[in-house]
């Protein structure tokens, strides 16, 4: 067993999961009939040979222990067949991990119609997407394709941040990392705030909109004609969305808008670090001005250009330098106070994680017997609503994570109608 200490991203997911749990999950629809006791199985034979059993908490340090449950037990939660998907997911994502020694993931299995849902709520903070990635490719691989499963444990990383994507290692400049901290506390201070309520729980709420079949190819093939990303055509039409219908009011002195992305860091090296199990995400923002908002070619322009300049600078890697300072000063607040402070600071209207399984593990077995692939995103404490896109073989998955205090059906409703319009209309213009 090693211990290891939290890096900084997984101590501001700690702050946040004193106001609220920040949980998240991943689940792949497989044909045919749930095998219950083969998944159970499995599952428990995964944890023990990955070496990512229990967590163990030591002060400023964790370490997995190897899977040592026992034989025969069941780990595998069979959801009610009353319940739905959508369902299970807002429960589970609200519901707390907790105990000086615990499993950091739920696994579930729900029966749909001839075929299944196996998946996993997991507690952000000890692993990244990319980790659970592999926790369910290897899950899914002693099941369907044991040959190609991995023999050896998992590496919780030693290093941290610094080690894996600092200015040394990933070419990006130390000093424009600070100019860039800078000027990010000057730009926020025009970004409209969302209110801060005494009352406010922090409950989420999760909603799953399947698109059609066609819906990612045709994306990808406007933004080439567009010159842009198929992520700058989200964050363009997340802004246009929220300036319409989000929840944070425009004054004379904040009439610009946030959004906020989410960056899986291991995508950015050419050794994918598939070894090691642990977090590394880093995060960027977008912000916009009003008569940018207004104006759909100049919108997706600004943002196409913020986000080239941030690839050029490195901003995904150097944001361990604000997660440094907020740190910092959260030592002197409490967790809610930290949060009360970073809506009035650093105000974001909405929040989105992208990806695309198709340059994944998923693409050998997609269609068959992986029929679909979704991620759950969370929404911190600081977030009224965070999208995430999940695309797989020729489907796209839109998922909506939302605080109910802010975002109420009616609203996520408007919300995503105006998203979906905007990307079809994008589409049509361009096809």
């Amino acid at each position: 067993m090693q211990f290891v200490p939290y890096n900084a991203f997984q101590k501001i997911m700690r702050l946040w999961d004193e106001v609220h749990p920040y949980n998240a999950a991943q689940i792949m629809k497989l044909e045919g009939a749930p095998d219950y006791d083969r998944l159970n199985h499995h599952w428990r034979e995964t944890l023990s040979t990955l070496g990512i059993g229990r967590i163990i908490m030591d002060g400023r340090r964790y370490a997995h222990t190897a899977w040592n449950g026992e034989p025969g037990s069941r780990f595998i939660d069979v959801a009610q067949p009353t319940r739905t998907l959508e369902e299970y997911l807002t429960t589970e994502i609200n519901r707390p991990f907790v105990g000086p020694e615990y499993c950091p993931f739920r696994p579930f299995v729900i029966r749909d119609a001839d075929s299944h849902f196996v998946g996993v709520i997991y507690h952000h903070w000890p692993a990244d997407s990319g980790s659970i990635k592999t926790l369910l490719r290897e899950w899914f691989r002693s099941m369907y394709d044991a040959a190609k499963r991995r023999t050896t444990p998992l590496i919780v990383p030693e290093k941290g941040y610094w080690h894996y994507f600092g200015p040394n290692h990933r070419r990006w400049d130390f000093f424009e990392g600070l100019l860039s901290l800078l000027r990010y506390r000057t730009r926020f201070s025009r970004v409209r705030q969302f209110p801060i309520r005494d009352d406010d729980d922090f409950t989420v709420r999760v909603s799953l909109h399947p698109q059609p079949d066609d819906t990612a190819h045709r994306l990808h093939a406007a933004a080439r004609k567009l010159g842009v990303t198929v992520n700058d055509l989200f964050l363009a039409a997340m802004a246009e969305t929220m300036h319409t219908h989000g929840i944070n009011p425009q004054t004379r002195d904040r009439d610009e808008l946030g959004l906020g992305t989410i960056v899986d860091l291991r995508m950015l090296t050419e050794n994918k670090l598939d070894d090691l199990f642990g977090m590394f995400l880093g995060f960027t923002n977008a912000i916009v001005r009003r008569q940018d908002l207004e104006d759909w070619p100049r919108l997706l322009q600004r943002i196409s250009n913020q986000t080239s300049f941030q690839k050029r600078t490195g901003a995904s890697q150097a944001s361990v330098l604000r997660m440094i300072g907020g740190l910092a000063e959260a030592h002197f607040l409490t967790a809610r106070q930290w949060v009360e402070l970073y809506r009035r600071r650093m105000p974001m209207a909405a929040g989105i994680s992208n990806i695309n399984m198709n340059r994944h593990w998923t693409a050998e077995y997609c269609p068959r017997p992986i029929i679909e692939y979704i991620r759950i995103a969370p929404t911190s404490a600081l977030l009224p609503i965070t999208f995430g896109t999940t695309t797989t073989g020729k489907k796209m998955n839109i998922t909506i994570t939302r605080q109910e205090s802010f975002v109420d059906d009616e609203k996520a409703r408007a919300i995503l109608d105006s998203f979906i319009e905007r990307l079809n209309k994008v589409t049509m213009i361009t096809s």
